[in-house]
């Protein structure tokens, strides 16, 4: 089986505050992404003109205009690069105007590091499916995590993709599914209540040792790719992915491309 790597998903943060650019920088690192930064709107822009950003998350106040011009000049040159605007004073009427404005999503700060990774996730994911289709397909895939946010993008973007799901909460019941019933592939977080999601892929490789396994893992400072591929994990997602690599990743493990030798047999 062909282990897939993560992409590297690169930000665009746009803040005049040098230290609040370095925090929101650090914490974005530390998630996993390639960060570019910018104190400026024309330093900005120069930034777009050389460098791809997947995602740019720009403040409201800046020394040569403000967040609300940037986006709408983005909008109208970048249309496929969403933008998150963010703000130290915000209520519900602020954040709805700035969504009728434009804006893919509203961050307050100070930050907080999960509603950062929960609001890239689904920003980038509203992106990624609104050119995709939904394909046929009959196989069925084990999900395994008990992070309520998590599991709402992983299955509605499986379900775009057009597999059938079926979700454990912890190591226990998807030992007792993958017992029970038949799988195509599992996907599991490297956190669960019960267990290391590594212990329990290996234990379920002994149930079923074809069975293709994807590990999510949140830093891979902590479990990288390589460390995965060393515990025989066939597959492997950074939090947070976008819907493009979870579908190359289980293209990959599910319609596995013949070898010429394999298609001449």
């Amino acid at each position: 089986m062909k282990f897939e790597f993560d992409f590297s998903i690169s930000i665009l943060v746009l803040d005049s505050d040098e230290t609040s650019r370095r925090l929101l920088g650090e914490t974005l690192g530390a998630l996993g992404f390639t960060i570019l930064q910018a104190d400026s709107m024309e330093n900005a822009w120069n930034i777009l003109a050389q460098q791809k950003a997947d995602l740019v998350m720009a403040d409201v106040f800046l020394p040569d205009g403000n967040g609300i011009e940037f986006m709408a000049r983005l909008k109208k040159e970048r249309p496929k690069i969403p933008i998150i605007i963010l703000t130290t004073a915000i209520d519900n009427v602020t954040r709805d105007e700035l969504l009728r404005n434009g804006a893919d999503g509203v961050l307050a700060k100070p930050f907080r590091i999960n509603l950062i990774e929960e609001l890239i996730t689904s920003t980038l994911m509203k992106y990624d499916t609104a050119s995709l289709s939904t394909p046929v397909s009959n196989h069925k895939i084990l999900v395994v995590d008990d992070d309520d946010n998590l599991l709402y993008f992983l299955l509605e973007a499986i379900k775009i993709l057009g597999f059938e799901t079926m979700v454990c909460r912890d190591g226990t019941s998807a030992k007792e599914a993958l017992s029970k019933g038949k799988f195509d592939l599992v996907i599991s977080d490297l956190m669960l209540p019960d267990t290391n999601g590594v212990i329990l892929l290996k234990e379920l490789k002994k149930i079923d040792p074809a069975l293709p396994i994807v590990i999510v893992a949140g830093y891979p400072q902590v479990y990288s790719p390589l460390m995965a591929k060393a515990d025989g994990i066939d597959g492997y997602l950074g939090k947070p992915f976008r819907i493009n690599q979870l579908e190359q990743v289980l293209s990959n493990l599910l319609y596995p491309q013949k070898t010429p030798k394999q298609q001449t047999n």
